[in-house]
């Protein structure tokens, strides 16, 4: 795997631990301890249940690709060049330790025919 030259986010408190994670090329959620949900994107309270008990646990980054798009044509001052995907991945974590899943947005900058997706 190449080494990744495009731009980079700027880290919040909230969002630093996901950064740091994928830059280990992991896939760490926040997860809600009072009611099990798990939060995508990283923010200091629950959407679900208003809850502040977020800690990080690490999933497996598997997901079903629910629908994309290949943007030819980028936005003016969009920091990648075009062409990429946009993907909207429903996550295979659980939530409230059922098999109930939550969808993200994910931007996909490269990729090739037949490789198993994960986020």
């Amino acid at each position: 795997m190449s080494e990744y030259s495009g731009p980079l986010p700027v880290p919040t408190p909230e969002t630093r631990p996901f950064w740091e994670a994928a830059r280990r090329h992991e896939l760490w959620l926040q997860h809600c301890r009072a009611c099990g949900a798990y939060v995508f994107y990283p923010r200091a309270a629950c959407p679900r249940c208003l809850g502040a008990e977020l800690e990080w646990r690490r999933v497996s980054g598997r997901g079903r690709l629910h629908t994309f798009t290949v943007v030819h044509r980028g936005a003016r001052n969009f920091p990648l060049p075009a062409p990429y995907v946009i993907a909207i991945v429903v996550s295979a974590a659980p939530s409230a330790g059922s098999a109930t899943t939550s969808a993200s947005a994910v931007l996909i900058t490269s990729v090739r025919k037949l490789d198993p997706f994960r986020t």
